[in-house]
């Protein structure tokens, strides 16, 4: 786990994971990311928190 990744997902949500969400998942977990910083509580449409991960993810921002 790093300090900054996608939370990490439990073996039931992987099987609700549309292709497209499993994006999220393709860096290494970490204890915070682009969803938490970003508004967490505010931010409850689970499309908006794939679109910040792979964000994230695309943007290179994430220490593997």
């Amino acid at each position: 786990m790093s300090l900054v990744g996608t939370r990490p997902i439990l073996q039931d949500e992987l099987l609700k994971y549309e292709l497209h969400h499993r994006a999220r998942i393709a860096i290494k977990p970490g204890i915070t990311g682009m969803w938490q910083v970003s508004g967490r509580s505010d931010i409850t449409d689970f499309e908006e928190v794939v679109r910040l991960d792979t964000e994230y993810i695309s943007n290179g921002l994430f220490n593997p």
